[in-house]
C-alpha cells in the first residue's frame, strides 16, 4: 500500500470488527494463491483476471538526507547527481526493471546520470530508508516519501522535477467477493488516497 500503511489505525477505529492481514511482496499478483480478498499494486495495469480499480497516480522525485544534499551540493544542481550514489527499486515496475526510473527521469529532465554509481533494492521504501541514512539519492515515489520530506528526514533537491509515472496504484479484488468488509476497505483506501493527493 502507499503511505496508507501509516494510517491503518484509522481504518481499525472505524471498523473495529474487521480483521486485517497485511502482506507485502514482489511476486506476481495472485489473490487466490495469496489467499487475499484484495491487493494494492503499483504497475502499468492491474492483473487482468481480477476486478481492478484505479486508486491513485504516482510521481517520482529524487530524495536524500539533508546532510547528503549539502555535502554533494545537490540543491538546484541536478548535474551533480552524476557524482552521487543513486538508490533505486530494482523491481519498481515489473520484475527486474533495473534503474529504469532513474533513466526515465534523467531523460525527461535532460540530466546525465550515466557516470553515477548505484545501489539496488527490491522495494522502494528500502531505497528511501537508505537515503535517510545518508547512503545516496533515492528515486522516491512521492506518496511514499511525502511524510519523510515533511519531517525533514529527507529533502527533494529538485522539487520542480517530479515526473508523473506511467504506472499507477491499483486495487484488485475477486469479482465474486465484493463483501461488505472489502467494500469498506476500498472506500477507506480511496478516501485516504484523496486526502494524500
Amino acid at each position: 500500500m502507499p503511505q496508507h500503511r501509516a494510517s491503518v489505525g484509522s481504518f481499525q477505529e472505524q471498523y473495529p470488527l474487521i480483521d486485517l492481514v497485511i502482506k507485502t511482496g514482489n511476486e506476481k499478483l495472485d489473490l487466490h494463491r495469496m489467499d487475499a480478498d484484495l491487493a494494492v499494486s503499483f504497475d502499468d495495469a492491474g492483473p487482468e483476471r481480477f476486478h481492478q480499480e484505479h486508486l491513485m497516480n504516482e510521481y517520482i522525485i529524487p530524495v536524500c538526507s539533508p546532510d547528503y544534499a549539502e555535502k554533494s551540493r545537490l540543491t538546484d544542481r541536478p548535474e551533480n547527481l552524476q557524482h552521487c550514489r543513486l538508490l533505486h527499486d530494482r523491481q519498481a515496475w515489473s520484475m527486474d526493471s533495473g534503474n529504469d526510473e532513474w533513466q526515465l527521469w534523467g531523460t525527461q529532465f535532460a540530466v546525465d546520470i550515466r557516470a553515477a554509481c548505484s545501489t539496488e533494492f527490491d522495494q522502494a521504501d528500502l531505497a528511501a530508508t537508505a537515503a535517510i541514512n545518508h547512503a545516496g539519492v533515492a528515486m522516491g515515489r512521492k506518496t511514499l516519501v511525502k511524510q519523510k520530506i515533511t519531517s525533514a528526514e529527507l529533502v527533494a533537491p529538485y522539487p520542480q522535477l517530479a515526473l508523473l509515472c506511467h504506472q499507477r496504484y491499483y486495487i484488485s479484488t475477486h469479482a465474486d467477493r465484493r463483501w461488505h468488509k472489502v467494500e469498506a476497505f476500498i472506500r477507506w483506501l480511496k478516501e485516504t488516497a484523496a486526502q494524500e493527493a
